[in-house]
This record gives C-alpha cells, structure tokens and sequence, in this order.
C-alpha cells in the first residue's frame, strides 16, 4: 500500500494529473448537463421510463455543478488508480492453479480517489443480475482495503464513491447518451469493448437510479454545506 495517500510513482513514470478519461474535461465539457439530460430524455423517455420528476433532474445536477465539482476534486485520500477499469481492460487466466487477473489499457492511468474506479467498474461492467446488489461490492471493497492496513471508515468512503459515482453519470450523460439514439443499444451490445452504460438499458436506468438517491442523500449531508463555505 505504498502509494496510498502518497501517490508518487517511480522516477520516469508519467501520470495523469487526475485519472480517469472522464475527468478533468478530457473527452466532455460537463458544465453542458442541463443541456445533455434535455436530449437523453428526448431520446431515452421510453426505454429509462423517466419520471416527470426525472426530466428536471439537468436542472438539479446544473444547480449543484460547482459544489460537486468541489467536492471531487478534492477526495481524500488519493493513490495510483487505473482510470478505465471494466471488463473489457480485464484479463483472466484460467489456466493457472488460481485464477490470476490482469488489468490491461493503462492510458488513463493517474492520480485520484480509488473509489473512481469502484464506481466507473460498477457502472459498467457488473451484470443487470447483481447491479441491484452492487452495495454488497462497495463493501467488499472497502472490507479489503482496510483488511490490508488502509485506516479508513466506511461512511467516508461511501460518501467519496456516491460523490465519484455522481461525477461519473454527470460525464455519461454529456459524453454518451445524449449523443446517441435509442436505437444505437443494439448496435453497442455487438461491441464488447464498450461499457454496459451504453449497452444496456438495466445498466442505464441503475445509473440514473442510483445519481438520484446519491444527489438526495449529499443534499442532507456536510458536502455541499462544506463547499458552500469555499
């Protein structure tokens, strides 16, 4: 755990400022959500089955930016995180006495919060059978992390990966689905490659499910109050 909270990689080794391709305006500009979420539902009423209450919810997200920007971008503790973790960037070898896994693709590799890649992993990569348990996982996590000496207590680190999961729709939305048509569903299914926020509808409606209770639940919390006072 030597990177951890002191995230200094070997001499020569260059990192992202921030990990991940969806941060730091890399591949969206997030400050267009309002407008984004405005085109998802055009798009996606039908298949997310978008409650009235739902169709506004660019507007909240628009309205609390600056806050959960804030609160992102200042995380802590930091480490080394992989940037991209899903399925597609995992590797597993059957062959060997215990099976071995292998994360590929490491060119978004940088400095962030590890719940960046808790929270990118379950959105896109845990099967519509298991999504509605993904807690369960959060907590798995967390139990391994702190079995290996990393002091940390659960409610923090549930708050940063609600915060990290937030950031992570925000940017879905702006990058993907308000750019695609209920149609193109079917064509991603054939790729692979691609996430299943953008390959299924489940995958899609949990998104947006779960951005809600976590939006709620930081309304009542100390982060925003906390940004509030910067």
């Amino acid at each position: 755990m030597a990177n951890w909270n002191n995230p200094t990689p070997k001499s020569g080794a260059k990192l992202w400022d921030i990990g991940g391709y969806w941060t730091g305006g890399k591949e969206a500009n997030k400050n267009d959500i309002r407008k984004a979420w405005d085109l998802t539902v055009q798009n996606f009423h039908h298949e997310l089955q978008i409650s009235e209450s739902s169709k506004n919810f660019g507007s909240v997200l628009e309205s609390r930016l600056s806050d959960i920007t804030f609160a992102f971008n200042n995380l802590q503790p930091r480490t080394i995180i992989h940037g991209d973790y899903r399925l597609a960037n995992i590797f597993i070898d059957r062959n060997a006495n215990e099976s071995q896994i292998y994360a590929i693709d490491w060119q978004w590799c940088g400095i962030g919060h590890a719940a960046m890649d808790v929270a990118s992993f379950i959105a896109t990569s845990v099967h519509e059978n298991t999504i509605e348990d993904s807690l369960e996982l959060v907590h798995f996590y967390h139990k391994v992390l702190t079995d290996n000496g990393v002091p940390y207590l659960w409610e923090q680190f549930w708050q940063a990966y609600q915060i990290c999961w937030i950031d992570y729709f925000i940017f879905t939305v702006v990058g993907n689905w308000s750019a695609m048509q209920a149609n193109d569903i079917k064509l991603y299914k054939k790729e692979e490659k691609y996430g299943l926020h953008v390959r299924s509808h489940a995958h899609m409606k949990n998104l947006l499910t779960q951005t809600e209770i976590f939006m709620k639940d930081l309304e009542t919390s100390s982060v925003f109050q906390l940004t509030e006072r910067h």
